[in-house]
């Protein structure tokens, strides 16, 4: 990763806060960016990492199947983005059973303070990143990139400074989620994020 972006956050409050930890509203973007991982991936025994397969099949993948994590836990892992506006990180899912399973959509997330009170987030999905099945052998690994302003702007009521980030990586099931610590720092909405794609694709 080249440079640290210092995280800002200046006159940032919240004008509509949705249910805690919930997710936030879906619009288009028309931004792109490639998908990057710093997340050390599970090795086959040939030393690579397995990847999805258009010839495997599998039922759709569960919290029990998979284990959710985020590239970037601290400020200096953030990827920083040509535009220095911008900072951008990646969720990553870990097919840990030994049955294969599948994934597709873009899941989501919501982001709480130290206090526990829901921050606002709002999203818009990247252009020329449409949704598709990505299949996880054991060992199989998913990502999802998303990006978000460093600095305020018009819409800085979006901004927040996020303790945990709620991951909901299944579209349409909020009963699935993982709570995990947010490290990176303060953020400005609306964010961009992808869909979950293999790793090492766009």
């Amino acid at each position: 990763m080249a440079g640290i972006s210092m995280l800002s956050l200046a006159g940032c409050a919240g004008t509509a806060q949705s249910p805690q930890g919930q997710p936030g509203s879906t619009t288009v973007a028309t931004s792109s960016v490639a998908t990057q991982s710093s997340q050390p991936p599970q090795s086959s025994s040939s030393g690579t990492t397995p990847t999805s397969s258009p010839t495997e099949s599998g039922t759709a993948c569960t919290l029990q199947q998979v284990h959710i994590s985020i590239s970037g836990h601290t400020l200096a892992d953030v990827e920083v983005l040509p535009d220095p506006s911008r900072s951008g990180t990646t969720l990553v899912m870990t097919n840990t059973g030994d049955q294969t399973c599948t994934v597709d959509g873009y899941g989501t997330f919501g982001l709480n303070d130290a206090q526990g009170q829901s921050l606002p987030t709002t999203f818009r999905h990247l252009a020329g990143q449409p949704a598709r099945r990505v299949t996880l052998v054991p060992g199989g690994v998913a990502v999802k990139y998303f990006e978000w302003s460093i600095q305020t702007g018009p819409d800085a009521r979006t901004c927040g400074d996020p303790a945990e980030i709620i991951v909901y990586p299944f579209d349409g099931d909020d009963t699935q989620r993982v709570t995990l610590a947010w490290t990176i720092g303060a953020y400005c909405g609306p964010f961009s994020d992808g869909p979950w794609g293999a790793e090492g694709t766009g």
